[in-house]
């Protein structure tokens, strides 16, 4: 096998890749998964400062709100759509 030959696959790889790369629907969806990555990181860091400083009694009460509240806005979400 000659050094300068490339094995095959190679250039059917290299040419998926940058059409992938070129792809708009792959960048967008990596702004929204980075976008919700650090929401979420946000949000978990929220969490971890509230119940340190609420104490446990009173972030209890406040996480049961906020569960409640996404309750009553699922409704809302299977109307959404329609």
């Amino acid at each position: 096998m000659n050094g300068s030959m490339t094995p095959p696959g190679t250039l059917v790889l290299r040419r998926g890749l940058e059409r992938l790369r070129a792809s708009a629907m792959l960048k967008q969806s990596l702004l929204v998964f980075t976008g919700s990555m650090v929401l979420n990181l946000c949000n978990f860091v929220a969490h971890a400062i509230a119940s340190r400083e609420l104490g446990v009694v009173v972030y209890g009460g406040l996480y049961a709100l906020i569960n409640a509240a996404l309750i009553a806005a699922l409704p809302a979400a299977f109307v959404g759509p329609v």
